[in-house]
């Protein structure tokens, strides 16, 4: 009885991380600005310095304007939120990033 219980809580806890990496799959592939506008903004609410920097930096070369015009509609101005982030070198190097 044990095993069946066990197996049981296993695939239903197994579907449920399938069900959440396909909706990340699905929100990416339909708008990139918007699914990376949505991991800064929940990276600036939890305060992830390396979440931030990582976005940044691997979408400055891709698509990192589109990103900022999709936030600035969706939350509030992406470069006011950095600032009041970070007013250090940090901030200034990510407000660099966006020019």
């Amino acid at each position: 009885m044990e095993l069946v219980v066990y197996f049981f809580f296993y695939l239903n806890y197994y579907f449920c991380l399938l069900n959440y990496d396909a909706l990340f799959t699905v929100k990416f592939a339909k708008n990139r600005a918007d699914f990376f506008s949505s991991r800064l903004k929940s990276a600036f609410d939890r305060n992830e310095d390396s979440k931030i920097t990582e976005i940044m930096i691997m979408r400055c070369d891709v698509d990192l304007k589109i990103i900022q015009m999709q936030y600035n509609k969706k939350y509030s101005y992406l470069v006011e939120d950095i600032y009041k982030f970070k007013k250090s070198n940090y901030g200034h190097a990510l407000l660099t990033l966006l020019n």
